[in-house]
């Protein structure tokens, strides 16, 4: 893959034999780590103009994505929707390859961009994954029900 190629582009290309949604996933984030820093965001929307395979591939991609970021910081996941960030190797040393995404029916969507490299002190995440904010963590659920709940 090269940092020309699009989310779109790797989704619609042909798979080889042995791939994994593990495998595409780690192509997507290596094609936006070797994007220049100040480049823009590569994003994909599926509608009805998607073509079948990136629609067919797109959601499971979501869900990994998802949850090897919430694995990497060591949150919980949302499948449905939130901020990503991935620590990945870019052509001169680590770089943030960050985004957000939505999984929902009607609704599918991701968008992720590179960020200069982490200070050496800093081993932070630059934004935590899951919920924006004012967002629920679970869909359907009204922020504060949980508290409600528990009282």
């Amino acid at each position: 893959m090269t940092a020309g190629d699009t989310i779109t582009d790797l989704l619609s290309a042909p798979l080889a034999p042995d791939w994994t949604v593990e495998g595409l996933a780690e192509d997507v984030l290596r094609a936006v780590a070797a994007r220049p820093v100040a480049g823009p965001e590569i994003a994909v929307a599926v509608d009805d103009s998607t073509d079948r395979q990136t629609r067919r591939l797109i959601r499971p991609l979501l869900a990994y994505l998802a949850a090897r970021s919430a694995a990497e910081a060591g949150t919980p996941a949302n499948l449905y929707g939130g901020r990503l960030a991935f620590n990945r190797p870019g052509p001169t040393g680590p770089v943030w390859v960050v985004g957000e995404f939505e999984n929902r029916p009607g609704r599918v969507r991701l968008a992720l961009r590179r960020i200069g490299p982490p200070a050496p002190s800093d081993e932070t995440r630059p934004t935590p994954p899951g919920p924006s904010a004012g967002e629920s963590a679970r869909p359907g659920v009204p922020l504060g029900a949980d508290a409600d709940r528990m009282r």
